[in-house]
């Protein structure tokens, strides 16, 4: 789902309830994923693009890359974020399927 702007609680619930997070790089997302243990996709907002005043996102991504639960599409292609995802998203379903059973 996407939106153009989520206050902070509505925020951190809508963190805590997901499977895992596809953000740009902004580091408040981040340490928001983290302290809910929540895996990231992250694709930075780029200078070049008009998408942000410069490209510190991109140096954010460099720092991040390589730690656990946190994926871009530069880790191995898009095809294995897209795997990750379905992966995750199926987690999350199974997870709801049996939180309702009990």
């Amino acid at each position: 789902e996407w939106r153009d702007f989520i206050g902070p609680v509505e925020f951190e619930a809508l963190v805590r309830d997901c499977a895992f997070i596809v953000s740009h790089a902004g580091i408040g997302t981040v340490v928001m994923a983290r302290r809910h243990a929540k895996p990231l996709v992250l694709f930075p907002r780029l200078g070049a693009l008009d998408a942000h005043r410069n490209d510190h996102q991109v140096a954010t991504l460099r720092a991040l890359q390589g730690r656990r639960g946190i994926y871009t599409a530069r880790d191995a292609g898009a095809h294995a974020v897209g795997g990750f995802m379905k992966e995750q998203r199926a987690r999350w379903l199974g997870a709801q399927a049996r939180s309702r059973l009990s």
